[in-house]
């Protein structure tokens, strides 16, 4: 299904339901430290992980008993993979959830190493040069 399939106003709706839920997870975020002066992000990080791992798993069950239900979703380009397909691609949301925690360690260790300008100047400057590796490795010419 291409992108031009979905009409404007489905397109705005859902960017304005992220926008709803991103500000309201946010709220919610400042609201516990603030007010009950919880101290610890990364454990707050680890609760919301949890509770999203929750309602994924519960949907994917539902699909798994029911092969055809939340089959609607697949119109809005929203597929919901069966408990089997999740087993299968573990292996591989493992490496690459792995590499991205290195990856973090060494963002963390490097903003220890350089003043946070030049840090962000860095990052940035990333996309740039994997656009080029992509292009220099792949041959693929960013669109």
């Amino acid at each position: 299904m291409a992108q031009d399939d979905f009409s404007i106003i489905l397109r705005v709706s859902l960017c304005a339901a992220y926008a709803f839920a991103s500000s309201a997870l946010t709220f919610v975020n400042r609201m516990l430290y603030s007010i009950y002066s919880y101290k610890s992000p990364l454990c707050l990080l680890l609760i919301q992980c949890a509770v999203n791992m929750c309602v994924c798993f519960f949907l994917m069950s539902i699909k798994q008993i029911s092969y055809k239900s939340l089959d609607f979703l697949g119109a809005y380009g929203i597929k919901l993979s069966s408990l089997g397909e999740v087993v299968g691609k573990a292996k591989a949301g493992l490496m690459i959830s792995s590499m991205r925690i290195v990856e973090v360690l060494f963002g963390l260790y490097s903003v220890k190493a350089v003043n946070i300008p030049l840090f962000l100047t860095m990052r940035r400057c990333s996309i740039l040069t994997t656009i080029l590796v992509d292009y220099l490795f792949a041959g693929k010419k960013p669109n």
